[in-house]
């Protein structure tokens, strides 16, 4: 008998995993910061499941360096921003190029161009919830061997096209884009 192609997805995807999910943390000056390590779709779903830790209303700020557009919003709801993190979730994983940040005045989490993802509160509790969700804390991240430009990308239309509409469901202000 022959295993299903769903079972031979999750043995492979079991065999060929990347190392285990990780995180640095450091604190200057009352500022703790998280680095997550993770391949760029778990980076992406990563954002997406630590946005829920977020108030019912929280601020958005959304770059795109492939287009060279800014936009924000102090006031969205964590349900809609949820849902957008959820619709764009392949295509950032596959393109990146664009910088999401979901924040309050306590807590920024920002998944960057290069979906990196990054936290930074004003208290230590994200460490334990990165812990709950099975991320192995480290002292210091591995040495990268490649990591992508945020100037040099390749153009991504169905990127663009689900931004635009994003940005519009989201009612976000356009602002001065910043490199």
């Amino acid at each position: 008998m022959t295993p299903s192609s769903n079972q031979e997805s999750t043995n492979i995807s079991q065999r060929f995993r990347s190392a285990a999910d990780w995180f640095t943390s450091t604190e200057q000056g009352g500022i703790h910061t998280f680095h997550i390590g993770a391949t760029s779709e778990r980076a992406v779903d990563l954002m997406h499941v630590l946005s829920a830790h977020f108030p019912e209303r929280a601020k958005v700020a959304v770059t795109s360096w492939r287009d060279r557009k800014s936009w924000c919003s102090d006031d969205c709801a964590r349900g809609d921003i949820r849902d957008i993190l959820a619709r764009l979730k392949l295509l950032l994983a596959g393109y990146g190029g664009v910088e999401i940040s979901v924040f309050n005045d306590a807590d920024q989490l920002t998944l960057t161009p290069e979906l990196q993802l990054i936290v930074y509160s004003r208290s230590d509790v994200w460490r334990e919830r990165l812990l709950k969700m099975g991320l192995e804390r480290r002292k210091a991240p591995p040495i990268a061997v490649w990591c992508p430009s945020r100037t040099d990308l390749r153009a991504a239309p169905e990127l663009t096209d689900s931004l635009a509409l994003s940005v519009r469901r989201l009612e976000l202000k356009a602002v001065e884009f910043e490199e």
